[in-house]
C-alpha cells in the first residue's frame, strides 16, 4: 500500500485535514471490538466516510459474543480495532495509581478471550489496534493543567544548564488549546491500521496543538 503521505487531504464535516488512503486498496473488512462504547461507536461512524476502502465493519459488544459469533457468521476481517474497557468492581477511582492492578486484572482476561477467539474462527488480521483504558489527559479545573507544561519546560532547561525564556504574559501562555473528539479518535484509528509506518507505534489523539497539556 502506497502512504497516504503520497495523496492529497480530504475534509468529512468540521474534520479537516484527514489522509486520503492509496485507491488500489478496495474491499477491506474490519472488527471493532465493544462498539457500545463512545470510541467504538465513532469509528464505526468513520469508517463508512471511504466506503470503496471499507466493504464491511462487523461490531460486538463483548467478548463472550465475539467469541461465539465469529465463528457463526464466518466472519474474516484485514483489520481489528479493540476499545473493550470494564471498570474495576472496587470503590475507587481509576485514576488512583493503586488501582492499576485491578484494572489489570478487570481488562486482561477479556481481552484474552477475544485475542484467542480470532484464530479459532481463522481470523488473521493484518494489524490490530489497541485503545487503552488511561488517557493521555489533562485533570478538569485544576491548576496543575495550566502550570504542568512549564514546569516540564523548566525541568528540560535546568538538566540543559540554560535559562528560561517566558517573557510574555499567562494569558500568551495559555493560548494554545487542544481538542479532540471521539470521531477525530476514529479517523486517526483509521490512519494507524493502513499507514505501514505507524505499525507498532503509540498516539494520542488531539487536533495538533503544540502544548499538548492544558
Amino acid at each position: 500500500m502506497t502512504s497516504c503521505s503520497q495523496y492529497s487531504l480530504r475534509q468529512s464535516g468540521i474534520y479537516c485535514n484527514l489522509p486520503t488512503f492509496d485507491p488500489n486498496v478496495k474491499g477491506l473488512k474490519a472488527i471493532v471490538g465493544d462498539a457500545s462504547r463512545i470510541s467504538g461507536f465513532h469509528t464505526i461512524r468513520a469508517l463508512p466516510d471511504t466506503p470503496v476502502l471499507w466493504v464491511k465493519v462487523y461490531a460486538f459488544l463483548s467478548a463472550e459474543e465475539i467469541a461465539q459469533s465469529l465463528r457463526e457468521a464466518g466472519v474474516k476481517a484485514e483489520y481489528v480495532f479493540c476499545y473493550a474497557y470494564l471498570k474495576s468492581k472496587s470503590d475507587q477511582s481509576a485514576m488512583d495509581p493503586t488501582m492499576a492492578e485491578d484494572l489489570v486484572k478487570a481488562n486482561v482476561p477479556p481481552f484474552e478471550t477475544f485475542l484467542d477467539s480470532l484464530p479459532l474462527a481463522g481470523i488473521k488480521p493484518r494489524r490490530i489496534l489497541i485503545q487503552r483504558a488511561s488517557i493521555n489527559d489533562t485533570t478538569e479545573n485544576a491548576s496543575m493543567n495550566t502550570f504542568l507544561g512549564f514546569v516540564i519546560y523548566t525541568a528540560v532547561q535546568a538538566q540543559k544548564g540554560e535559562p528560561l525564556s517566558f517573557g510574555s504574559s499567562i494569558e500568551s501562555w495559555q493560548f494554545q488549546r487542544c481538542h479532540y473528539t471521539a470521531r477525530l479518535t476514529g479517523y486517526l484509528s483509521e490512519l494507524a491500521v493502513l499507514e505501514e509506518k505507524c505499525a507498532n507505534q503509540f498516539f494520542n489523539s488531539q487536533d495538533g496543538g503544540m502544548l499538548t497539556y492544558d
